[in-house]
């Protein structure tokens, strides 16, 4: 394992933990979608000031899935170097 580390170059490397624009959409989706419903709830109602608490949990569930997505992303591209490396 440590000698298939040593086999990337830098640019593998960069690659590898660069994030794909694909995910900050998803991410980005989840949280106007997540925002929104958090809002309407809010305002029908009738208890505004939640909102607040409402749009901090939303952002955790972000931030969950961002990571979630960044590992599958990383992994995914890790197999991908390491299999171009073998041929």
């Amino acid at each position: 394992m440590l000698d298939q580390k040593t086999r990337r170059t830098p640019r593998d490397q960069v690659y590898i933990d660069s994030t794909s624009f694909e995910v900050y959409m998803i991410v980005g989706t989840i949280f106007v979608l997540g925002f929104t419903a958090v809002f309407a709830l809010t305002v029908l109602l009738h208890v505004e000031p939640l909102i607040w608490p409402g749009s901090l949990l939303v952002i955790g569930l972000c931030y969950f899935v961002l990571t979630v997505l960044q590992k599958r992303e990383q992994a995914a591209k890790i197999r991908e170097v390491d299999g171009e490396a073998v041929r």
